[in-house]
């Protein structure tokens, strides 16, 4: 095969990959942002001045709260059943991208890992071993 030809193939292939990291950053985020207590806050204080504005009697407010309680317990054990799914398939991409890059990309990928594995443990990402 032609240099040219396998510099292409070589330059298709990094953006494919950098496409597919970007989709499971970008899931990882969702997931994170609904579960980190940062956004979590935010949305409370957000529902928070919505419920002001609708006038609720006090019964109404303590039901309200017992609901979003309640629901939100459900979405916190929803994430934990699907984290182990959700990191296996993560792995497995990783381990196909792999057998896809040379050495040298190889290195090159396994810091850009360390360094996003070691960005998200100090912002305490969720889904991050420690």
């Amino acid at each position: 095969m032609k240099d040219k030809t396998r510099a292409g193939l070589a330059a298709v292939g990094l953006v494919l990959i950098g496409f597919a990291l970007g989709v499971f950053a970008d899931h990882l985020w969702f997931a994170y942002r609904l579960h980190h207590p940062a956004s979590e806050s935010t949305h409370r204080e957000r529902l928070v001045q919505m419920l002001d504005t609708l006038d609720l009697t006090a019964e109404q407010r303590e039901a309200i709260d017992s609901i979003l309680e309640r629901s939100q317990e459900r979405v916190e054990e929803q994430l934990a059943e699907v984290h182990p799914a959700l990191l296996a398939t993560i792995d497995s991409a990783r381990h196909e991208i792999e057998a896809v890059l040379d050495r040298d990309q190889l290195r090159t990928f396994h810091d850009w890992l360390r360094s996003e594995h070691q960005r998200m443990q100090a912002e305490d990402f969720p889904f991050i071993q420690h």
